[in-house]
């Protein structure tokens, strides 16, 4: 415990908060309401290297699913910092509600993440 510092509410050890992707540290990714997370997602997989897209592909696909069902049941707004005591029951409820159908019913075997077109 002693090797890590509590900044801002953020237990990180001061390794990770040094790590960056597209300069952003996780703390400030998690900062973004949903609607700006998904965008930077977007943008993060279009200017991914292809061996990158092999390491990391499937788990930004799964973040892109999940944010998107969070935007499409009304909570855009959230960012994931957001301490679950904060939220409205409502809040609390709709994303609960969207994974509890989620474990219900898995995707189908070859189903991807779903685009906005499809």
């Amino acid at each position: 415990m002693a090797d890590h510092i509590t900044i801002k509410g953020a237990r990180l050890r001061p390794e990770s908060r040094r790590v960056t992707v597209t300069g952003r540290t996780i703390m400030a990714v998690s900062r973004l309401p949903l609607t700006n997370l998904a965008a930077w997602l977007d943008h993060l997989v279009q200017d991914l290297a292809p061996e990158e897209t092999d390491i990391a592909g499937s788990i930004l696909d799964d973040l892109q699913e999940r944010t998107r069902r969070l935007t499409d049941v009304g909570v855009e707004y959230l960012t994931l910092d957001r301490p679950s005591p904060t939220l409205s029951a409502g809040e609390a409820q709709r994303p609960a509600t969207i994974f509890r159908a989620a474990c219900a019913f898995p995707p189908l075997p070859g189903d991807g993440p779903r685009t906005a077109n499809a």
